[in-house]
C-alpha cells in the first residue's frame, strides 16, 4: 500500500499503538490505586516501584549514550520528584551543554535501549521469533501452539513483567525531545535541497536506509503491544472487580 515507505508507516503505527496503550495503562493503574484508597503521594510511589526496572533503564540509557558521544554528565537520579502542574519526574540525568545532534541522540537513547532489551528478552527468553514467523506465514492454526510454547518458557511471568515495566518507561520525556526540533528542521531543509538539486539517487536510497533503522523498532513495538495489551485487559478486569467490591467508579477526564 505504501510501497517503499511501508516500514516507516509500520513504525508510526506501532509507535502510536504502544503510546496509546501505555497512556491507558498508566491512567487506569492510577484508577485502581485510587479505588484501593491510595492518596496522590502513595500512587506516585506505587507506580515508581512497579515501573522501576524501566525507569532505571531509561536513565541509564541517557547516561551511557552521553558517555559514548563525549558529553559530561553532572548527575544521575532515580527517584520520584514533583515538578508542579501535576507532573512527576521519576528520574533524571543532567548533562553538560552540548550541540543539538548529540543532545538528540542522548534524548532518543531510552527508546532505542528499551527496544533492544525487549527484542533480546522476546527472542531469547520467550521465543517470539517463532511467533513472528507463524504470523508472517499466515499459518494461524499453528499460532496457539506457538503461544503455548512461549508460555512454557522458564521464568515466563518474570520476563513478561520486565517487558511491561521497560516498555512503560521507554518513551522520551518532554525534556528529552527539546533538541529534536532543530534536528528535524535541518533534516527537512537538507531533503528539500537534495530534491531541488535533482540528485535522485540520494532520495531513492532514503526508504532503504529508513527500513534498516525502523525494522528492529517495529519488531520491538510488536512484542510490546502484545504484552501491554495483555496487561491492559488484566488491568481493566481488576479495575471493574475492585470498583464493584468498593462500590465506587473512577471517572476519567476526556
Amino acid at each position: 500500500m505504501f510501497g517503499p515507505w511501508t516500514p516507516l508507516a509500520g513504525f508510526l503505527t506501532g509507535f502510536l499503538l504502544v503510546f496509546l496503550l501505555i497512556r491507558w495503562i498508566n491512567t487506569h493503574l492510577q484508577g485502581i490505586f485510587f479505588l484501593l484508597g491510595a492518596d496522590e503521594e502513595s500512587i506516585i510511589y506505587l507506580q515508581f516501584a512497579l515501573f522501576f526496572p524501566g525507569i532505571f533503564i531509561h536513565e541509564l540509557s541517557h547516561w551511557l549514550v552521553a558517555k559514548l558521544v563525549g558529553v559530561r554528565t553532572i548527575g544521575f537520579s532515580v527517584w520520584p520528584e514533583k515538578k508542579g502542574k501535576g507532573r512527576v519526574q521519576y528520574g533524571s540525568v543532567r548533562i553538560a551543554q552540548t550541540d543539538f545532534v548529540r543532545s538528540s541522540l542522548i534524548g532518543l537513547a531510552p527508546l532505542v535501549g528499551a527496544s533492544l532489551l525487549i527484542i533480546v528478552i522476546g527472542r531469547y527468553a520467550l521465543g517470539t521469533e517463532t511467533l513472528r514467523l507463524v504470523v508472517a506465514s499466515g499459518n494461524w492454526g499453528a499460532l496457539w501452539s506457538a503461544l503455548s510454547e512461549a508460555a512454557r518458557a522458564p521464568d515466563f511471568w518474570l520476563w513478561l513483567y520486565l517487558i511491561f515495566a521497560i516498555s512503560n518507561a521507554m518513551f522520551p520525556s518532554q525534556a528529552d525531545r527539546e533538541s529534536w526540533k532543530p534536528l528535524i528542521i535541518y533534516a527537512i531543509i537538507a531533503g528539500i535541497l537534495v530534491y531541488l538539486s535533482g540528485w535522485k539517487p540520494a532520495l531513492q536510497s532514503v526508504p532503504t536506509i529508513l527500513a534498516q533503522i525502523v525494522n528492529p523498532l517495529i519488531y520491538a513495538f510488536g512484542i510490546t503491544a502484545a504484552v501491554d495489551l495483555f496487561f491492559a485487559v488484566a488491568i481493566g478486569i481488576v479495575e471493574i472487580v475492585v470498583g464493584r467490591i468498593r462500590g465506587k467508579k473512577v471517572r476519567y477526564g476526556a
